[in-house]
């Protein structure tokens, strides 16, 4: 959607008004890919939970709808690389089992296809307390491809596990 910026510019009083408005559209992905470099006190990274927001501080439409298979509901399909537990599980709407358990390989990834274009502005991430990752970068991407299309949309490193890490 749509959004209002204001802008205040201070130019030695040269401009009949001090604000100017400017509209800015945010970018919208079908897929999104995280992946995860592991911290020193783990052998690997547990992602237990992950959502995406359309509101910022969590709010708006919560992505994907809890899933029960890597495909269900539709449209949502989850996947990964790296891990040996079921991606959806990562995206099911509950912390009490792992969802996402990655070696720390470069290659790694968990990733979503919410089936259409969605503009995402916060996300909820639930660490293992023992197993967490150090770094996590979330890409977006319109063809799924991720070979150079993609877009860097947020880097987080220093984190701490067994507790909600909230973004945007």
């Amino acid at each position: 959607g749509a959004h209002k910026v204001n802008v205040q510019i201070i130019e030695s009083g040269k401009l009949s008004s001090e604000t100017a408005t400017a509209s800015l559209t945010l970018p919208t992905y079908r897929f999104y890919r995280m992946t995860f470099e592991a911290s020193s006190t783990g052998s690997g990274n547990v992602i237990n939970e992950m959502k995406f927001y359309t509101g910022a501080g969590q709010t708006g439409t919560a992505y994907p709808t809890n899933m029960t298979s890597n495909s269900a509901p539709y449209p949502f399909v989850a996947s990964d690389s790296g891990s040996h537990i079921a991606p959806y599980l990562a995206f099911d709407g509950s912390t009490a089992a792992v969802g996402y358990w990655g070696n720390g390989a470069a290659t790694n990834y968990l990733q979503i296809d919410m089936g259409t274009n969605v503009q995402i502005l916060s996300m909820k991430m639930n660490l293992d307390s023992s197993y967490f990752p150090e770094r996590i970068t979330v890409k977006g991407s319109r063809s799924g491809a991720f070979t150079g299309e993609e877009i860097v949309l947020l880097e987080m490193a220093g984190l701490n596990g067994g507790a909600d890490i909230d973004v945007g």
